[in-house]
């Protein structure tokens, strides 16, 4: 009997989704296409709601976080919904469809994912310490760092539904969704996929989160690439994310 465990050569083998039935470029495409919309949908939120002179990091508030944050996630939801249902109609084996199930593999997923993800953190954060010779803030996010002590006002409830479930969906939809099965489709490695996709989402957090967080997110993203491609079900990666996104406020609460 062959292995099939996580690190297995043939760990996806058969695969359950077949991203390559579209092609590379259409998948591309359509990631540049949600890419481009979700930062032009925080722009429209900001105008509507009169803060778009926030759009200044110096000046950033949590109001113009949590608008820029929904506005964003909304639109980027909206693009991939488009694209998603006009697939699905053609090709059922894209890994779009939700079952009552992905949730609780999502939680399994995200519990024996959080010590190795948590232990890179940790393991960056006293890099930092190292190099610099101070002691690193315990907030390595903007939006975290606007959050604090603003609990239970309205806009952090706002804020709050953004990071959670906004989002999660944008950036699974788009990232796990477009940009690894486009990759999957170009290199027929899901492994190759998997680390490449989880260097574009790294690096797409530069600016808002400190370079520390970034070895963190690359583990969280490895983690979500996997159980997208283990279980076919997008549902699996979005609700590790947005159980990563709660864990953060948590803790930083």
């Amino acid at each position: 009997m062959r292995r099939q465990g996580i690190l297995a050569r043939d760990a996806f083998t058969p695969p359950q989704r077949e991203p390559e039935r579209l092609g590379w470029g259409f998948w591309a495409l359509g990631a540049l296409l949600i890419y481009l919309v979700m930062p032009l949908g925080a722009q429209l939120a900001l105008a509507a709601s009169g803060d778009l002179p926030a759009l200044d990091p110096g000046a950033m508030t949590l109001r113009a976080n949590g608008v820029m944050v929904v506005g964003m996630s909304i639109a980027g939801v909206a693009a991939a919904g488009v694209l998603i249902t006009t697939l699905l109609r053609r090709i059922p084996a894209l890994g779009f469809k939700f079952r009552m199930a992905d949730p609780l593999w999502g939680l399994a997923a995200f519990i024996a994912a959080l010590p190795v993800i948590l232990l890179v953190s940790q393991a960056s954060t006293m890099l930092d310490a190292w190099i610099t010779g101070a002691v690193p803030d315990d907030l390595a996010h903007d939006t975290l760092r606007l959050m604090t002590g603003a609990e239970g006002s309205a806009w952090w409830w706002v804020t709050t539904m953004g990071v959670v479930v906004g989002a999660p969906l944008a950036e699974e939809l788009l990232y796990r969704g477009f940009v690894q099965s486009s990759l999957v489709a170009l290199t027929r490695s899901r492994w190759a996929a998997i680390v490449a996709t989880s260097v574009v989402f790294s690096l797409a957090h530069i600016g808002p989160a400190d370079w520390r967080a970034l070895p963190g997110l690359f583990a969280l993203s490895v983690a979500l690439g996997v159980a997208f491609e283990r279980r076919a079900r997008i549902g699996v990666p979005i609700t590790m994310h947005a159980l990563f996104n709660v864990f953060n406020i948590l803790i930083s609460s």
